[in-house]
């Protein structure tokens, strides 16, 4: 699944979803259900891609949140027809 800025959006404006919570948060705070008070522990594998949050207590899964690769950006300019045909190539 893709999420993108807008559905963090969402997110961050339906409220505060820990349990007894009454805060309105201006932003997404990962908090481990298990342990509410615990601190929340990033594990990165830049070999897989992924960052898994977890309880600091515990160690229950709270979220695993993949990174995509940037994508490729052709920064040349593509070739004109004229230029092509002057190397020799086809359009």
């Amino acid at each position: 699944m893709t999420v993108y800025l807008e559905d963090l959006q969402d997110l961050v404006r339906g409220g505060c979803q820990t349990p007894g919570c009454t805060h309105n948060h201006d932003r997404m705070v990962a908090v481990a259900r298990c342990h509410p008070k615990a601190r929340v522990d990033a594990i990165i594998t830049a070999s897989k891609g992924v960052i898994d949050l977890r309880c600091g207590q515990c160690e229950r899964a709270i979220v695993t949140i993949a990174v995509a690769s940037r994508p490729a950006i052709d920064l040349l300019p593509e070739k004109t027809e004229e230029e092509n045909k002057s190397e020799g190539q086809a359009p």
